[in-house]
């Protein structure tokens, strides 16, 4: 095997290589894509049951109320109505700490737009995204605890409609 042998294999395994590299680059662009997308639908997927969990849950109290024929406890079931609708009312606040999130990181993407535009013109960057990242932020940790809130107001919510009637 020559010199020129060995220089022409290293400069196709590089070139190759780069190939290789970017293929992978751009799988692994679709994958967190995708990634992205079921993220988003999981989370809807959640903020939706513990929505219809919890106002499900008041409506089978209220029927549950309305049939004479039972007796129940009324403090813990005026306990389960109030741990339920604090589960509805979070669950609905989730719902807007996560729209407001979006609102947020969107306007940061729109100002990296224009930063990248300036660049692209030779210009400098002119818009800050460190401030709308971090409400976005603060507001997505919000729906998060919210979320989790509205959960255990389910769960507590469950423990008392049980006991009221045991």
């Amino acid at each position: 095997m020559t010199d020129t042998d060995t220089t022409n294999q290293n400069f196709v395994s590089e070139e190759v290589l780069r190939a290789i590299a970017k293929l992978d680059y751009e799988a692994y662009l679709s994958e967190s894509n995708d990634r992205l997308r079921y993220q988003t639908e999981f989370s809807q997927s959640a903020l939706k049951s513990l929505m219809l969990v919890n106002g499900g849950a008041i409506i089978s109290l209220l029927t549950f109320i309305g049939n004479k024929g039972h007796v129940f406890d009324q403090e813990a079931i005026w306990w389960s109505f109030l741990l339920f609708a604090l589960g509805l009312f979070f669950c609905l606040v989730a719902y807007f700490g996560a729209y407001f999130s979006q609102g947020y990181y969107m306007q940061m993407v729109v100002n990296q737009t224009y930063n990248a535009q300036r660049r692209m013109h030779g210009y400098q960057e002119t818009y800050n995204i460190d401030r709308d990242l971090k409400i976005g932020n603060i507001a997505i940790w919000f729906a998060i605890i919210s979320t989790v809130i509205s959960l255990f107001l389910f769960v507590g919510g469950s423990f008392f409609a049980l006991r009221s009637i045991l």
